[in-house]
């Protein structure tokens, strides 16, 4: 009988070590991921090309659906990086503030919901325009490193 008891306990104690240890390594990768989004926002905000290449997936079925006034929905990694120079060519100035983040992953997988408010200053002058958005980035994990794969942003009413 004792046995059977101690048995059990190290069973149950066991399994709490291994519980312990998936939620350390999810509360890891979301650290990771996060950090990864953070270098998002960065590259966004300073319009650094190179930065906004480092982030994202050299991957065929990467995706980004731009926000109006652009909507454009670019397929693939020289797609995208060819809408971000776009971008940063019309913009002189761009600042993102984020709320409402909510990160899931299943450790090699990773999506990142949020709300988005961002000003944009036109190359061209005039007053800045502001957006707010919906967004949902999606990421995948290469060796040690998240990639963004997919940004759908949807815009929010005034």
């Amino acid at each position: 009988m004792k046995v059977r008891a101690a048995l059990v306990c190290a069973i149950a104690g066991l399994e709490l070590l291994i519980a312990a240890a998936a939620m350390a390594a999810d509360t890891t990768a979301v650290q990771q991921v996060t950090a990864a989004n953070d270098a998002f926002y960065q590259a966004l905000s300073a319009r650094d090309i190179k930065a906004m290449d480092a982030v994202w997936a050299k991957k065929a079925y990467a995706m980004h659906i731009a926000p109006p006034p652009s909507k454009t929905i670019s397929i693939g990694h020289y797609a995208i990086m060819k809408s971000w120079e776009d971008a940063f060519d019309v913009i002189s100035e761009i600042s993102v503030t984020t709320s409402n983040v909510h990160v899931e992953t299943d450790g090699d997988r990773a999506s990142i919901v949020s709300s988005e408010s961002a000003k944009v200053q036109p190359r061209s002058g005039g007053d800045p325009v502001k957006l707010r958005a919906s967004v949902t980035h999606r990421f995948e994990k290469a060796g040690n490193v998240w990639l963004l794969v997919s940004r759908h942003v949807q815009a929010i009413a005034p």
